[in-house]
């Protein structure tokens, strides 16, 4: 059984939706209130109040821990997490 520890400090952007685009229109993106003004930036526009979520990207990080643990591959990247449950995607970018 593998296991993925996120470090949450260092967790820019999360991303939960259905399987395909990934511009926001099948899921959502959530940011913490530490990471909100570069990830605006990063955007170029302003983030939505619900977005910047620290209670959402923790449950989202707890998820993607859960679905490692019960065995599903994930993909790591330099400063990204990712996860497909063929019902949903699952993503985590970071400060490397």
């Amino acid at each position: 059984m593998e296991e993925l520890k996120i470090d949450r400090s260092k967790v820019r952007l999360v991303y939960v939706g259905k399987p395909g685009c990934m511009c926001g229109c099948r899921g959502q993106y959530f940011t913490t209130p530490q990471y909100a003004a570069e990830v605006a930036e990063a955007r170029g526009y302003a983030l939505e109040e619900q977005e910047v979520n620290e209670v959402e990207v923790a449950h989202v990080l707890s998820l993607m821990e859960q679905f490692v643990a019960g065995g599903m591959s994930v993909e790591l990247d330099d400063d990204c997490v990712f996860i497909d449950t063929g019902a949903h995607y699952y993503a985590a970018w970071y400060v490397a």
